[in-house]
């Protein structure tokens, strides 16, 4: 079994050089990317320290937008940033009122109002409301349900999504769709490595998950293979943007590095 993940990280190590590998035209390009990434991560530094976003996670999702824009030779500019700083907070506090049915007034309203301010309005706007059809459409964790499984799949990304629509929406760019998606399915496996971490507390409440959808499928044992699976999607569907899109390489290492995290989760969590 040992040797079996090991080649398969192998693999996978394979394929996202194999997509790497630049003819010589590209290699300027890739160049240009790696000098706007590492721009990009030095201006978000300091958000690292900063009161917003609250956490290193928050800041990599600014990060993503400000290379972004860098790419197309402009920037976000503090404003634009600190925005989006805080619409990552304010998603999350509206999560945790979803799952938990817990809400800080005092950080809710205060977002809020800076939120009024620096982003637009409408877009916020449908963002809440989006989000609120989505929470009260989540799937009910039910060894009674058909395809719990697949309805929490579904669930998981239709926010994600809707989330970093709303993000790209206060950005101000226009991201082409197949960065949009490398984007969003490095989330994706972000996500899956969180309910990995989280599984237990997350069953404790009756929360779906990638991890408790399952459960109510099959022996604990058994939940590595699809969760390895899904994992293994979402890579795939990142790594095979930067053949259209040499853009999209800082999003296919990331993936990379997240995808043997979840792997390496599995093994911990989930022995077989």
């Amino acid at each position: 079994m040992q040797c079996t993940l090991y080649r398969k990280v192998l693999d996978m190590v394979r394929m996202v050089i194999t997509n790497l590998i630049p003819a010589p035209t590209r290699i300027m390009e890739l160049a240009r990317v790696a000098r706007t990434a590492v721009s990009a991560a030095i201006v978000c530094f300091p958000m690292l320290l900063a009161s917003r976003p609250r956490t290193p996670l928050r800041v990599l999702c600014v990060a993503a937008f400000e290379y972004l824009a860098r790419l197309r030779g402009e920037t976000l500019g503090t404003r634009r940033r600190v925005a989006i700083a805080h619409a990552c907070d304010f998603g999350s506090l509206r999560d945790d009122y979803y799952d938990r049915q817990i809400l800080d007034s005092t950080e809710y309203r205060l977002l809020r109002t800076t939120l009024r301010r620096m982003a637009p309005e409408a877009a916020t706007s449908r963002y809440i409301q989006e989000l609120r059809q989505a929470e009260r459409s989540r799937p009910v964790l039910s060894a009674g349900t058909p395809g719990v499984a697949s309805a929490t799949i579904e669930y998981r990304t239709w926010v994600l999504d809707l989330s970093l629509r709303w993000l790209q929406v206060i950005s101000g760019l226009r991201v082409e769709r197949v960065t949009f998606h490398a984007l969003l399915s490095l989330v994706g496996l972000m996500q899956i490595a969180d309910d990995l971490l989280d599984w237990k507390h997350d069953q404790a409440d009756e929360l779906p998950s990638y991890v408790t959808a399952l459960l109510l499928e099959q022996r604990c044992a058994a939940v590595a293979m699809p969760l390895r699976a899904q994992a293994d999607t979402l890579l795939k569907r990142t790594v095979g943007a930067v053949k259209q899109d040499t853009g999209t390489v800082p999003f296919a290492l990331a993936g990379l590095l997240t995808w043997t995290f979840v792997i390496a989760l599995l093994r911990v969590r989930f022995r077989q």
